[in-house]
């Protein structure tokens, strides 16, 4: 007992124990919560949102969620670092979807918004975390 307590007092001491602390601290940990990924989103898009991660859970797919006519409306999307919830890339859809479908590319399918009689228009976007 007498030992421990004179290990705990060098820590506190020598200042090492915030950094034998942190050591222990996995990298799960320091990824804000999801309550703070869904305001920052919230802040970005609106209140009606959908968030999809990509396989490592690194990224966010964030977009606003089709309601009504969403032929003839303009949905507007976001990608998030989740560790510092940074926007890497954005734009917006028309008449179609967003969704990953790799770890590190989306597919976006959307319609002219000048003219919505064409057909839609699918693109495959690579998503780099160091875009912006």
């Amino acid at each position: 007992m007498v030992k421990s307590r004179g290990v705990i007092l060098f820590l506190l001491l020598t200042g090492l124990a915030p950094v034998t602390i942190l050591s222990c601290l996995t990298s799960s940990q320091l990824i804000p919560p999801q309550n703070d990924l869904q305001e920052f989103v919230n802040t970005n898009l609106g209140s009606e949102t959908q968030i999809n991660f990509n396989e490592t859970k690194a990224l966010a797919l964030c977009y606003q969620k089709r309601q009504g006519d969403h032929i003839h409306k303009v949905f507007r999307y976001i990608v998030v670092n989740v560790k510092d919830c940074h926007i890497i890339l954005e734009g917006n859809f028309s008449g179609g979807y967003v969704k990953w479908i790799s770890d590190d590319s989306i597919e976006l399918v959307s319609r002219s918004t000048q003219n919505n009689m064409d057909e839609p228009i699918k693109k495959i976007i690579r998503v780099e975390s160091n875009q912006r």
